[in-house]
């Protein structure tokens, strides 16, 4: 038996690679939002084109740190923001 997937927030796996989440496995979790750990001109080109395309497609907003810094969720259970420090 699947166990459900769901999650608000994805922490997107390998700093956003190619093949870090595969579009049935977004769909599965059905986040609102994802956040993207990866350095900034990082020599791999984390996140990976196609990993934002996939985010995009499933209309999931995201946060990465190479451009936001640090990035915090803050839930009442109700509602989630977030703020984002350089």
């Amino acid at each position: 038996e699947r166990v459900p997937l769901k999650a608000d927030v994805l922490k997107v796996a390998h700093h956003g690679s190619r093949y870090c989440s595969s579009p049935e496995f977004i769909e599965a979790v059905a986040p609102s939002w994802a956040v993207i750990s990866c350095g900034k001109d990082n020599s791999y080109g984390h996140p990976h084109k196609s990993t934002i395309q996939k985010l995009k497609k499933s209309d999931v907003l995201y946060r990465r740190t190479d451009i936001n810094g640090t990035i915090s969720f803050l839930t009442n259970g109700k509602t989630i923001d977030y703020s984002t420090e350089k």
